[in-house]
């Protein structure tokens, strides 16, 4: 473990003895933990879908409720996970501002890259990372900021183009705006990799937080997961980041602006990506081999009902098997959950061709996950379905 000083901007580094390579932290191993899994499924109405991708989950009124982006439909379908039940449709395509967007929902930045609920009465929609809208479930636009048009509170700073991504980067209220990555256009120049957006005079304020000292020596070169994440589910006070190129886990304290640096290493896998030179690539498949044969972290998420950390990742998997060729969806997905120190409590490789990824989230029953992977013959297409993990000793 380690802590970096976010208001100087200077890196303090103490790296376990016990680590193998100088940018990997080490993690200690408790008492392991058991697995258990329940399921619920939501017949679905007409025009809901079986699988979203870029949703939002909140708790209001004592239940628990899930909204999704319907591309096909245009519309936030809203879900009661308690009932469980369907609750209604918010029909987006009622407005010119949600017309000519990508119903296969592939290209973001024409579409809906981002929502959180945080009540009915606060619906916050990233539409295609150029407008901020704020509405409520009748949907009535409370406000829409032109992403654009946000200047930075420091003069002295540049900024960075504000966004975010369901699956990746989600957006997070705090108390003092929304949680936004910025992107530049020079990376990997070293600059602050997050702002918060307010939604009282639209200005942006850099965090002190940046990519790993991996990113930055490696020149950015990390191929397609040289990402940033960030989960919806966290932790009071606390903002908890890791990337998808290792698997250190990375929690900054808003109140003292420090950050500590944990180590989220696995023993299943691979826990750096190896760098892909763009200047070397012959071939454009290249890219998805790459991809294929890293590892890929995903976001950490906090259950504040249990006090452990989540988090998913895929292991790396050879891009030739014998006469079949891999791709993605052969990639084993591995769970591992942390204690409130970041003590390792779990780690297991879960049913192949099951679950997709990018569809978990945490409620008050557990870690929900989506058993609508693409390449599983039993996903049902006419109910909502989630499986319940519950990681109890």
């Amino acid at each position: 473990m380690f802590k970096i000083s976010g208001a100087t901007l200077s890196l303090l580094l103490f790296i376990s003895c016990n680590s193998n390579n100088k940018y990997i932290l080490s993690v200690k191993r408790t008492d392991k933990q058991q697995l258990t899994i329940d399921s619920v499924s939501i017949p679905l109405p007409e025009h809901a879908f079986y699988q979203y991708f870029t949703f939002s989950v909140a708790e209001i009124a004592g239940s628990t409720f899930f909204i999704g982006y319907n591309s096909n439909n245009v519309s936030l379908d809203i879900f009661n996970l308690d009932k469980p039940s369907f609750v209604k449709h918010i029909l987006l395509s009622e407005s010119p501002l949600f017309s000519n967007l990508d119903r296969k929902d592939l290209d973001k930045s024409k579409s809906v890259a981002d929502i959180t609920l945080i009540s009915f009465d606060s619906i916050f929609i990233n539409l295609s990372n150029k407008r901020m809208l704020l509405i409520d479930s009748s949907f009535h636009v409370k406000q829409d900021i032109d992403l654009s048009t946000t200047r930075g509170t420091n003069s002295r700073e540049s900024y960075g183009m504000p966004v975010t991504y369901s699956h990746a980067c989600k957006m997070t209220r705090s108390a003092s705006g929304i949680l936004m990555e910025q992107i530049f256009n020079d990376m990997p120049v070293k600059r602050p990799s997050f702002v918060l957006l307010s939604m009282k005079d639209t200005s942006l304020q850099s965090l002190p937080l940046y990519h790993s000292d991996y990113f930055y020596d490696k020149k950015g070169n990390m191929g397609m997961l040289g990402q940033v994440n960030v989960a919806e589910a966290q932790k009071d006070s606390f903002l908890t980041y890791n990337f998808t190129y290792e698997s250190n886990i990375y929690q900054y304290n808003y109140r003292t602006q420090y950050v500590t640096a944990y180590g989220g290493k696995s023993t299943l896998s691979k826990n750096l990506v190896k760098p892909l030179v763009p200047e070397e690539v012959k071939e454009e498949m290249e890219w998805r081999i790459h991809l294929i044969e890293n590892s890929q972290f995903f976001p950490v998420m906090y259950d504040k009902y249990k006090h452990l950390y989540y988090r998913f990742h895929l292991k790396e998997i050879d891009y030739k098997n014998g006469k079949y060729f891999n791709s993605v969806l052969d990639k084993e997905l591995v769970l591992m959950a942390f204690n409130e120190d970041f003590e390792l409590v779990y780690e297991e490789v879960l049913p192949g061709k099951r679950y997709a990824s990018y569809s978990w989230f945490v409620t008050p029953k557990g870690l929900y996950i989506s058993p609508t992977h693409k390449k599983n013959e039993n996903a049902d297409g006419t109910v909502l379905k989630f499986h319940i993990l519950k990681i109890q000793p």
